[in-house]
């Protein structure tokens, strides 16, 4: 199970767009999920092996027009989408744009 730790700003982009990592469930985390379910437009993109049925999620990457949040699947384990991603994913207010390589 995860426990609670800040995150970890990893950077900026030339646009001052903030990059945020979460590899742990706490307050924080919270507070960002009702912050993105406020969003009605998100980017969405994730990696992993074979993502699907048999998922090997590593990362999903949410990115709303102030700030691209990192979600380490890896380190977070399967509570973050018991926790508020669901929320964020099954909203049909929100528009999702999904990216794919």
């Amino acid at each position: 199970m995860a426990e609670a730790s800040s995150p970890q700003e990893t950077g900026e982009s030339a646009s001052k767009h903030p990059v945020v990592v979460l590899d742990k469930v706490d307050e924080y985390f919270r507070e960002l999920i009702r912050s993105i379910i406020s969003c009605c437009l998100v980017g969405l993109t994730s990696e992993g092996e074979q993502i699907g049925c048999n998922r090997n999620l590593s990362l999903l990457q949410i990115a709303t027009e102030d700030c691209t949040y990192v979600y380490d699947i890896l380190c977070l384990g399967d509570l973050p989408i018991f926790r508020g991603l669901c929320q964020v994913l099954e909203n049909a207010d929100i528009l999702k744009v999904i990216f794919s390589c």
